[in-house]
């Protein structure tokens, strides 16, 4: 099992449209902890590292993979999770990346 991080947002769920706080799955940066982060809060990044190894990206920008599943439809997504200057700004779907769970 791996690592990752928990941001905790409110989104309009991809599958079924209900908006609610949502618990995004995150292997970005530094998950050793496996922390609960919010929307607003700073991202950690492992220190001395390369960005690829969980380091900071130039200027703290990132745009991380995410994985949720929803509360209400149970269904799942995949999102991105927006970093800016080090901090987390915003839960967007990932239209990219097709969900496990058929509809």
């Amino acid at each position: 099992m791996g690592t990752y991080n928990k941001v905790h947002g409110t989104i309009a769920c991809p599958r079924c449209g209900i908006i609610d706080t949502v618990e995004v799955e995150l292997r970005l940066g530094n998950t050793a902890q496996m922390q609960q982060l919010r929307l607003g809060e700073r991202y950690p990044w492992v220190p001395h590292q390369q960005p690829r190894d969980g380091g900071r990206p130039e200027d703290g920008n990132a745009e991380g993979d995410g994985y949720m599943e929803c509360d209400h439809c149970h269904k799942d997504s995949f999102l991105r999770v927006l970093v800016r200057e080090d901090v987390i700004v915003g839960i967007e779907p990932n239209r990219d990346k097709k969900s496990h769970i058929p509809d």
